[in-house]
């Protein structure tokens, strides 16, 4: 049964870009549990309950729906970037250490988020980071995809911007990756009236408005 939630989710709501509409769509608060400052930088622990829990709760039971993050922020409303833990990383320590302190020398925010499955949102029976379903695999990684997307736009409503994301896991394809991106021709292609009319007219493509707005935004 979730492998087919799961199909169907990445069908019907991940692969349109229709996260965000979902979000909107639902009522989510933002809870603050502590907040404090040091050295010009506002600390915050925080929690929401995961969308994508609201939408499959038999999927995300018990302290696996409440999505756990501490946060960085600048006094100064700047830049964010949110960090995900890697693989095995229960705690913040690593991603403070190695990431947040040296960006917030430079005036830059972070958040860090809590993996499903792991510490405050790790079920009471699993072992350490071992999963006991590689189902748990696919939950975790649709739940963060939402859950960044919610924290993204809490992060522009309270003043802060532009946004964005690193995971550790992921830097050896990213730098793999970067050097090949042509990135004054995706500029030009963005800003392209023809080539986007050809991108709308691919059939279930309807995010093309939002990503140029989302663009012109930023820049």
């Amino acid at each position: 049964m979730t492998l087919k939630q799961l199909a169907k989710h990445k069908k019907d709501v991940m692969s349109k870009r229709l996260v965000n509409q979902y979000i909107d769509s639902i009522k989510m608060d933002m809870i603050i549990e502590k907040e404090h400052t040091v050295k010009g930088m506002h600390i915050i622990d925080g929690r929401f309950r995961s969308p994508y829990a609201i939408l499959f709760p038999e999927q995300m039971p018990g302290p696996l729906q409440w999505a756990h993050w501490r946060g960085y922020l600048p006094m100064k409303r700047r830049g964010v970037c949110i960090h995900l833990a890697g693989t095995g990383d229960h705690s913040y320590f690593r991603r403070e250490y190695g990431l947040v302190n040296a960006l917030c020398q430079e005036g830059i925010g972070a958040i860090l988020l809590q993996n499903p499955f792991y510490t405050d949102r790790k079920p009471p029976q699993q072992f350490r980071s071992s999963l006991e379903n590689v189902t748990d695999l696919f939950v975790m990684g649709a739940a963060l995809i939402s859950e960044c997307n919610y924290l993204i736009k809490w992060a522009f409503k309270e003043g802060y911007g532009p946004v964005a994301l690193s995971g550790v896991g992921w830097k050896k394809f990213d730098r793999a990756i970067a050097p090949a991106i042509n990135y004054s021709q995706l500029q030009k292609q963005i800003e392209d009236e023809h080539y986007l009319t050809k991108l709308r007219n691919i059939p279930d493509v309807t995010w093309i408005d939002e990503m140029v707005s989302f663009y012109f935004k930023i820049i």
